[in-house]
């Protein structure tokens, strides 16, 4: 189950830099800075059942929330 939501994390990460434009860098410090690889992981029963865009959205939306400036 473990490397399943690593695969999940990995592909919503990857698609938060390539929509953001930032570099996995910057994207990952992002996702530290506010909590996201954690929420991924603690949501992943859920979130895993829709698509990656929604989760991608679900992002964005926690990240605008929390102040980040992206």
């Amino acid at each position: 189950m473990l490397d399943e939501i690593l695969f999940f994390q990995l592909r919503i990460f990857r698609l938060f830099c390539d929509r953001v434009k930032v570099s996995s860098v910057e994207g990952n410090k992002i996702f530290e800075r506010y909590g996201i690889w954690k929420y991924i992981e603690d949501t992943y029963d859920v979130m895993h059942l829709n698509s990656d865009e929604n989760a991608f959205s679900d992002v964005l939306e926690i990240l605008k929330a929390k102040g980040a400036d992206i």
